[in-house]
């Protein structure tokens, strides 16, 4: 007879009945005992009045007869301790005069290992030579890892809570999974960590509001500025620049084409215009090294409740546009989003709006790609329409590595303005990869003002999985 249960309460009245029914039976019979995986000890009376003895096979379980008591003791010992142990089993037999023996199997449960990995996933930064796994286990454990990844000396197991440490090897990028398994083969137990190592994309990106062309300016009206600003935007070896304020007029005035002109051979450019007016209008540009991208995709649209046609848009002065561009890195392959905006000067409303749009029209748009968005907001860092974007972008001097220049973006053509305003910005997709520096351009370049505001450049290293 096999009798199975997981009671660990009653094992003093199940062995009495199991007891009686193999005595009663007449023959040599098998009962099935289950045990905790605490210490215990159990006495079992028997109903008879001849002697008998009882041994057990296992020293983790114990037996002892007291015959002229009628009873028969087990007792086991606690099995894991905290730590990890399979199931484990003994045999016991009880012998009475002038009966067949009794074969008692006893299993006493074990401790079901455990092996937890705080990180889901590994990413492997470009330069990135070591990284660590914080693992929680009551078994030892082993490792099966890429041909790219070793054990660093020193992982040796330990119960509880440990950080296992691991070295990265060559440059190329790659992807495989970590397996960290239990040791002891009768653990089926074993957690998979996928692993990437990435691959690294370094773009110099740069906000520039050139300031419209304006008499009122004097001597630092455009033409007295537009040769300089060229020359700023190649000394600075940018890749992509985002420009607002790019004025057109009947009278000759075409500060795009100046500058797309100036910078022509080295530089591709997209250009939108909020008025789409041949008399007078103002447009925002994308430039982008034509030796190193490619344009996939380009478009506009505007800061208003109907941002699909011209219109302007909440409590807005003018009328105020966002252009975009996918680019294709033509070495790697990879594409990223830029996006270039020019918030209104004179609504609140209009900038808190526009930043909830820019969100949304981003997250449409970009399709996964990594983002740079740059702009004038004509807002303050600690505004709502900032932290609006912040929601889903970083604010690229809170992350750099470095930053350095003015406090301030805004001059009006002074050297030392009284007041730091800070309206220009270069956003990125969170967790990028690694903003390197944040740099605000001095007011004026080989003696001469690069405009009313100070360009703000970027040096990113934009990281891809393979």
């Amino acid at each position: 007879m096999i009798m199975k249960t997981r009671s660990y309460l009653s094992v003093k009245i199940l062995f009495l009945l199991l007891s009686l029914m193999c005595l009663n039976n007449g023959h040599a019979s098998e009962t099935l005992l289950y045990f905790s995986n605490q210490s215990q000890c159990s006495n079992t009376s028997l109903n008879i009045d001849v002697p008998f003895t009882i041994s057990s096979d296992r020293p983790w379980c114990y037996v002892t007869a007291f015959s002229a008591e009628k009873y028969f003791q087990i007792s086991v010992s606690a099995n894991g301790a905290g730590i990890a142990a399979p199931d484990r089993f003994a045999n016991i037999i009880l012998s009475i005069e002038g009966q067949p023996d009794i074969k008692y199997s006893v299993a006493q449960a074990g401790v079901a290992p455990i092996i937890n990995v705080r990180e889901t996933n590994i990413a492997i930064a470009p330069g990135m030579q070591e990284f660590t796994l914080d693992i929680s286990s009551n078994t030892d454990i082993t490792f099966i890892l890429p041909s790219w990844i070793s054990e660093k000396s020193g992982n040796e197991w330990k119960n509880g809570t440990k950080t296992y440490s691991f070295i990265v090897s060559g440059t190329a990028a790659n992807q495989g999974n970590i397996v960290v398994k239990a040791k002891d083969p009768a653990f089926n137990k074993q957690v998979t960590i996928p692993v990437v190592k990435q691959e690294s994309l370094r773009i110099i990106a740069m906000q520039y509001n050139i300031r419209v062309q304006t008499t009122d300016d004097g001597n630092n009206n455009w033409p007295n500025r537009k040769a300089t600003a060229a020359q700023f935007i190649r000394a600075m070896n940018t890749d992509v620049v985002g420009t607002q304020e790019m004025s057109k007029t009947l009278l000759g005035v075409d500060q795009y084409n100046d500058l797309k002109g100036l910078l022509s051979s080295d530089y591709d450019s997209y250009v939108g215009y909020r008025d789409e007016s041949s008399f007078s209008d103002e447009g925002n540009a994308i430039f982008y090294k034509k030796n190193r991208f490619t344009l996939v995709n380009s478009g506009k649209f505007w800061l208003s409740e109907t941002p699909d046609t011209k219109s302007k848009g909440w409590d807005a002065g003018y009328n105020r546009i966002a252009v975009w561009v996918v680019l294709r890195e033509k070495t790697s392959n990879r594409e990223v989003f830029v996006i270039n905006t020019h918030f209104d000067n004179t609504g609140s409303t209009a900038r808190n709006q526009s930043a909830t749009l820019m969100v949304q029209k981003i997250n449409t748009l970009s399709g996964g790609r990594p983002v740079i968005l740059t702009g004038d907001l004509n807002t303050i860092p600690a505004s709502t329409p900032v932290n609006t974007l912040k929601t889903i972008l970083d604010h690229t001097k809170d992350v750099a590595i470095t930053t350095s220049g003015p406090s301030y973006t805004i001059h009006d053509y002074n050297e030392n303005p009284s007041t730091s305003v800070f309206f220009d910005y270069v956003f990125t997709s969170k967790e990028i990869g690694r903003i390197n520096s944040h740099v605000v351009a001095a007011p004026k370049y080989n003696g001469v003002f690069l405009s009313d505001h100070c360009p703000v450049t970027v040096n990113m290293d934009i990281y891809f999985n393979p």
